[in-house]
């Protein structure tokens, strides 16, 4: 994400612990939507892990509602998924609350909730309700004021983080951008072809008249309620049988007042501050290139949902698995310095090896000769997350 790939970014990528370099394909695919938060976000200190957690977060989010409309089309039915998408991509604001059941490799049955809401252009909440490591964390950030606060309603206490310097990796070039409030999901609309559908009437959701649409696939069933009056969706579920899967997305409110407290990023006065005031996540030379392995991270971990499990040989074995969105030309963009397109890569991979914790086993880390003259490097873990390590730390978890 975004900026803003399924229960794999996050999910833990809406498909995310809908964790956030805001918004991680910044925005996430997502249709890894089965992988599962606890496959690829590794709870950290919780002022370290929320850019990642936000990224997987919405990218989960925006792709399983791309799925859905995917999904769908088709005589009337088809002219009322239509008006609704025209209508949702003029929409300035989105809230929907999604709850995503799946079955761990350990048979563990696992539920995770999550409240995601934006309202153009700068304002983005999103609620943790369970199913992560600190159920009922908040976290909101104002892409115009460049801050992204962090509530912990359990102890009181709050993470108030300057942004300026927190970047994305723009899909189509490769290159970084400030992070911004993405509704890549709502553009994703329009796009999308249309497939049979089939009408099961109307029902009564909420005290509300909807028209209920289905759509049948070998491995999947996608079930959209709609109001009656508007054609606007107020449910949507996706089962995966085979996967064990279940992801619906209820109480979905488009273009719908949002109230302004929602999105404040001042601290409550009865919260503790960390650091006492806003921070800086780090040097910028750092921010951007966790960005980077980040945005490999994520195309990693589609690549992975599409390989059964397997990680790639090599970066630039990830153009074959299209859900990964990324171009070899982006991955050489990503890879080379910033002043020298052409210049030797700046971050090297090594296939994450069977059979280790993937959040100890560092996949992505800087190119160097000598080691940092500040005595720490930015390493990129199978799980996602990203952080710097001193030498030491760097060569233990290389063993």
């Amino acid at each position: 994400m975004s900026d803003r790939r399924g229960l794999a970014e996050s999910l833990a990528d809406l498909g995310a612990s809908l964790r956030r370099a805001p918004s991680v394909k910044e925005r996430i695919l997502r249709e890894i939507a089965e992988a599962g938060a606890a496959r690829i976000v590794r709870p950290a200190a919780w002022y370290q892990r929320r850019p990642v957690r936000a990224v997987a977060s919405i990218a989960a989010c925006a792709a399983l509602i791309a799925v859905v409309w995917a999904a769908v089309g088709g005589g009337d039915a088809r002219r009322a998924f239509a008006a609704a998408i025209d209508r949702v991509t003029r929409a300035r604001t989105f809230y929907c609350r999604t709850t995503s059941e799946f079955t761990k490799s350990d048979g563990r049955r696992e539920v995770c909730e999550t409240v995601y809401m934006f309202k153009e252009p700068d304002l983005e909440r999103i609620e943790f309700l369970s199913g992560v490591p600190r159920p009922g964390e908040v976290l909101i950030t104002d892409y115009g004021r460049r801050r992204q606060l962090t509530l912990q309603p359990d102890d009181r206490s709050a993470g108030l983080m300057d942004i300026s310097t927190t970047y994305a990796v723009d899909d189509k070039t490769g290159n970084l951008r400030l992070t911004r409030l993405s509704m890549h999901e709502r553009d994703q609309l329009l796009s999308l072809s249309a497939r049979a559908v089939e009408d099961l009437g109307h029902a009564e959701v909420d005290g509300q008249s909807v028209r209920v649409l289905q759509a049948r696939e070998p491995k999947r069933v996608i079930t959209v309620w709609l109001r009656a009056q508007t054609g606007l969706p107020v449910k949507l579920l996706i089962e995966l049988p085979e996967k064990q899967l279940r992801i619906e997305y209820a109480s979905i409110r488009i273009d719908e007042e949002l109230d302004d407290a929602l999105f404040s990023v001042e601290p409550p006065a009865d919260y503790a501050l960390f650091k006492g005031g806003a921070y800086s996540p780090g040097p910028e030379d750092m921010q951007k290139v966790m960005a980077k392995m980040r945005r490999l991270a994520v195309a990693c971990a589609v690549y992975s949902e599409k390989s059964n499990g397997q990680f790639p040989r090599e970066l630039a074995d990830l153009v074959q698995v299209k859900a990964a969105g990324i171009s070899a030309e982006a991955i050489q963009t990503i890879l080379a310095p910033e002043d020298q397109p052409d210049g030797p890569p700046v971050i090297l991979y090594r296939q994450p090896r069977a059979g280790r914790d993937w959040g100890a086993e560092i996949m992505l880390y800087q190119a160097f000769d000598e080691w940092p003259a500040d005595g720490l490097m930015v390493v990129g873990f199978a799980d996602g997350h990203c952080r710097a390590v001193n030498k030491q730390e760097f060569e233990e978890l290389m063993r």
